[in-house]
């Protein structure tokens, strides 16, 4: 039996533009940390997008989804 292919998007944003909203500490410390036990499991092919602080806009974000949604297969665990 084949290996299931992993697929993840994994999203931090810690660091806010605006001043009204406090930052976050460990909003991208987490996604990084998803990112890295995800690669850590060894198991098959896998795919990772991350996006963290600028990088995730609305734009960013629906991007990261496309990707996801055009990446992932049937067969596969995202």
């Amino acid at each position: 039996m084949n290996e299931k292919r992993i697929v993840m998007l994994s999203v931090g944003v810690g660091d806010y533009a605006s001043p009204k909203v406090n930052d976050l500490n460990l909003t991208t410390a987490d996604a990084r940390a998803m990112a890295q036990a995800l690669l850590s499991l060894g198991r098959g092919e896998t795919h990772l997008r991350l996006l963290l602080d600028a990088a995730a806009t609305k734009a960013g974000i629906k991007a990261g989804i496309d990707w996801l949604a055009q990446t992932v297969g049937p067969d596969d665990l995202a």
